[in-house]
């Protein structure tokens, strides 16, 4: 008994060492084969012919029962080899053990319904492969297949189905026993197979992917040697030669050797230091190069479930899109600027006035300071307009423009053309007092200018008149009073007269002129 449980175990190690030495094999020869077609195919015939060694083999090492009977596992070849490789490599396997069968024993009647047994046997199984059930329910059924064609084919050479029914029930334990193994042992390398298979192609791909990248890419270890390099990253730090040869090294040796290239070098080191050690992702971080090159870098900490296995860096080359930025910015500024400004005199525009008048308003709100506006227009410039044209006009409009520009000597104060032949003063901390002295100002430097205007019922010159609001903020007072005020002050110096300054007064609707 002992020795026949010898021999049995015997087989299985047997069968189990040949599937190990057949995937290997297979990993060096089969996959360095070009082209699919010309893989599949030698696939199939390298399953069929190794297994069909393998059943060769265990027709030799027998399981020794009595005198009359003799077991072999030669079938467990044929049937694991069509659950794993399919139906081909298992008919080529049955092929190559039919023929050995005759070649060592002759040929004999024995021999011949042994070589068609195993022959029928690779068919069946070939059929019940294709059974959409769990593999290892697929196997169990080969199996049986397989024990039933034993059954038939020794019925019919012994005559005898008692004798054949004995050698079955002595080869089942150790089919089922020795099948089970072989399937458990097929399974690992089957799933090992492709699990490597899957795990090649990817990093394959990965690696394709990594350095064809236009990103600067490095991938370190835990222990911060490098995995992983571009040829981009290398061109981005002027390291010479081909990445590959970096791999292994520690990435800080890089980064130390070619840190003179960076802006802030120092202020480099330690940013990536302590990114390493606090393991906190960071996107678009600018790092600039002493050449004017701008980079945006990424770093993200690399786990395994909850192991942390390495690093992840990137950079990205954005010095044209910082450019783009930059123009745009100075365009977008250009652009603000000129929508506050008066196209024709130069001045600011009322948006512009609008907004400085916020911005002067509360700062005198806050501070408890007067702010006085001044507004005033040209004496009868449509009548202007119509005796002397639109271009003479303009020209009359940009006069005075730049001698109300002239006048005005205060950085604080804002000069702006109101709309039309209107415009406004906008001074800060400035009284009453002040207010009309700068007012009268303007107005004597018009009248001298002495433009001809004939069209004038005050003089026969260009004139202006002006509206003059002074206040001291309070939470009691709106912002848009001050321009209410100075409008009705501008007008009460036309009616009486023109070519005069008036001033708002909160007991009178205005001043008397000055």
């Amino acid at each position: 008994m002992k020795n026949k449980v010898s021999q049995l175990l015997f087989n299985i190690t047997l069968i189990i060492s040949f599937m190990f030495a057949a995937s290997i094999v297979r990993e060096q020869i089969i996959y360095r084969v070009e082209g699919i077609n010309r893989y599949k195919m030698y696939r199939l015939i390298y399953y069929g012919c190794s297994y069909g060694l393998l059943g060769s083999i265990l027709m030799i090492y027998t399981i020794k029962i009595d005198s009359t009977i003799i077991l072999d596992l030669r079938f467990l070849a044929v049937t694991i080899v069509c659950l794993y490789a399919g139906m081909v490599p298992a008919i080529i396997a049955a092929c190559i053990i039919g023929v050995m069968r005759l070649l060592l024993f002759g040929i004999t009647a024995s021999g011949i319904i042994g070589a068609a047994t195993i022959m029928v046997m690779a068919l069946l199984s070939g059929w019940t492969v294709r059974l959409p059930y769990r593999p290892f329910i697929r196997f169990q059924l080969m199996n049986s297949i397989s024990l039933l064609c034993i059954f038939f084919s020794l019925s019919f050479l012994f005559k005898d189905i008692m004798h054949a029914a004995t050698i079955i029930i002595y080869l089942l334990p150790a089919s089922f026993i020795g099948g089970c193994l072989v399937y458990l042992v097929g399974r690992y390398i089957y799933v090992s197979r492709v699990t490597t298979s899957q795990h090649k192609k990817l990093s394959k791909m990965f690696s394709v992917m990594v350095q064809n990248a236009k990103t600067g890419t490095m991938i370190e270890t835990p222990e911060r040697e490098v995995a992983v390099i571009n040829q981009t990253f290398c061109d981005m730090f002027d390291i010479p030669g081909p990445p590959n040869q970096y791999v292994g090294l520690k990435s800080n040796q890089l980064f130390l050797s070619h840190a003179p290239m960076l802006k802030d070098p120092a202020r480099f080191l330690k940013t990536v230091e302590s990114t390493v050690y606090s393991k906190e992702s960071i996107v678009d971080e600018e790092i600039t190069f002493i050449n004017g090159k701008i980079y945006a870098r990424d770093y993200i900490p690399i786990y395994e479930g909850h192991v942390y296995i390495g690093h992840y860096w990137e950079y990205r080359d954005i010095t044209e899109k910082k450019k783009a930025e930059c123009d745009l910015r100075k365009a977008n500024k250009k652009l603000e600027m000129l929508s506050m400004k008066d196209g024709l005199t130069g001045l600011n525009n009322r948006r512009s006035l609008d907004k400085q008048l916020e911005i002067e308003w509360e700062y005198a709100l806050k501070e408890k300071e007067p702010l006085s506006f001044l507004l005033f227009d040209i004496d009868y410039f449509k009548a202007y307009n119509d005796t002397y044209g639109h271009i003479q006009g303009d020209e009359c409009l940009k006069e005075v423009a730049n001698i109300a520009k002239s006048l005005v000597f205060d950085e604080s104060a804002f000069v702006a053309r109101y709309g039309g032949e209107e415009f406004g003063i906008l001074l800060p901390r400035a009284n009453q007092y002040e207010a009309i002295k700068m007012a009268e100002a303007i107005r004597q430097q018009v009248e001298q200018r002495a433009i001809i205007h004939q069209a004038s019922d005050v003089f026969k010159c260009v004139t202006i008149s002006v509206g003059i609001m002074t206040v001291v903020p309070s939470e009691n007072i709106q912002l848009i009073s001050i321009v209410h005020q100075a409008d009705q002050a501008l007008y009460e110096a036309k009616r009486t007269g023109r070519n005069r300054i008036s001033v708002y007064s909160h007991h009178k609707e205005a001043d008397s002129n000055v």
